[in-house]
């Protein structure tokens, strides 16, 4: 059984924080010591993804490419779209993106780049650079956007936390409070650019519990980023991957909240994961 999401008394905050304020972004990245065993090269991550109620349930597949590459695919079965992203994840800034492309496969066979995302230099931005963005409520924007945030770790709900995902086990105290900053697919009223900063949240250690049979750390995620309330997170206690995820934002921007559940893991070299990502597109297509 799901938890229940809870309201947290943040509203001043929230209100507080819709802006990045001016000057040099607060940090958390000294909470993560990146340690190349610790992360499995060619190791894949099989997720359900669908808001708290189940609905549009779609697969995921979150692939360790390389030390600092994450990719991932969501196909959502018969929507005649999947969507891919690669990442290059900045271990010297917690496991924040420091680049990221999102690409779009189309029923017709069609595969276009949608849209790059690069990060400064630890400036507190990023620029937004449309390709094609067909499809996206925020199709008329024609240049690069920059968006501002305060903080990091920064992580996006666009490309389904895969960057939060890898950094958790690397926490040099997982027991220990820190905080991101959340980008979100989301049209920017000011600018027109699918892309905007949600604000920041603590990420909160509870308890060490038991979900779906396996050892894992529960935190809670909460801040002006999720609004009034607060999301859950179950992280594998040995391994530090997700195990379960329950938030009160989405990932989707028709979406009203977030769930993100383990289905399994493995390991494949280059070949196996191009063949896991036609497959899953593949369903996506029927």
């Amino acid at each position: 059984m799901r938890t229940p999401l809870r309201a947290v008394p943040f509203v001043l905050a929230a209100l507080l924080a819709a802006a990045p304020a001016a000057g040099k972004p607060a940090t958390s990245s000294k909470a993560f010591k990146f340690k190349g065993s610790k992360l499995e090269v060619g190791a894949v991550y099989r997720y359900e993804q669908s808001d708290l109620e189940g609905n549009r349930p779609a697969s995921v597949l979150v692939h360790v490419a390389a030390k600092n590459r994450v990719e991932v695919v969501r196909a959502e079965p018969g929507s005649g779209r999947a969507d891919s992203f690669v990442i290059d994840v900045d271990w010297d800034r917690g496991g924040s993106p420091a680049r990221y492309e999102r690409w779009i496969s189309r029923k017709d066979g069609g595969q276009s780049r949608a849209y790059t995302v690069t990060f400064g230099d630890g400036d507190g931005t990023a620029v937004f650079a449309p390709e094609d963005l067909k499809g996206f409520r925020s199709a008329g924007v024609s240049g690069p956007v920059t968006v501002a945030f305060d903080q990091y770790p920064v992580h996006s709900l666009d490309a389904l936390l895969a960057t939060l995902n890898v950094a958790m086990r690397f926490l040099a105290d997982p027991a220990k409070e820190f905080e991101i900053g959340l980008l979100a697919d989301a049209p920017d009223p000011a600018t027109g650019a699918p892309l905007v900063y949600k604000g920041k949240a603590k990420v909160t250690f509870l308890e060490d519990v038991d979900r779906d049979g396996k050892e894992c750390r529960k935190y809670r995620i909460a801040g002006p980023a999720t609004g009034e309330q607060e999301g859950l997170l179950w992280v594998h206690k040995e391994q530090g991957h997700l195990v379960d995820l329950e938030l009160p934002v989405p990932m989707l921007p028709d979406q009203k909240d977030a769930h993100l559940s383990l289905q399994g893991t493995e390991t494949v070299d280059e070949t196996g994961w191009s063949r896991l990502k036609a497959e899953e597109i593949a369903k996506a297509m029927k």
